[in-house]
């Protein structure tokens, strides 16, 4: 029987001195069981993959989301508000 392969956003955390790149299990869970799919995790590493031979290669996607934020720098917002915690990778230097 042919299963879906869907692609699955991950989130990164850093935890016992390593940087792990994770989905919560309930949403996998609920993906396989529920859907009748077959996840497949995409290391969040941005521009460094090809996202074309990625999404080429499944037959959807599923956007997880993640506790933090994309932060306010990446697209001109106000990090002065309290909406963190913010998602600090890929956050260009504080203009000086």
């Amino acid at each position: 029987m042919f299963k879906p392969l869907v692609a699955v956003s991950t989130d990164v955390r850093a935890f016992d001195n390593y940087v792990w790149h994770a989905a919560p299990r309930q949403y996998l869970e609920a993906a396989i069981d529920g859907a009748g799919i077959t996840p497949v995790l995409v290391p969040s590493f941005g521009d460094r993959l090809d996202f074309d031979a990625i999404l080429s290669g499944v037959d959807g996607i599923m956007l997880t989301g993640s506790k933090s934020n994309v932060h306010p720098a990446l697209y001109g917002g106000d990090a002065s508000r309290p909406m963190g915690p913010y998602d600090e990778a890929g956050t260009p230097p504080p203009c000086r």
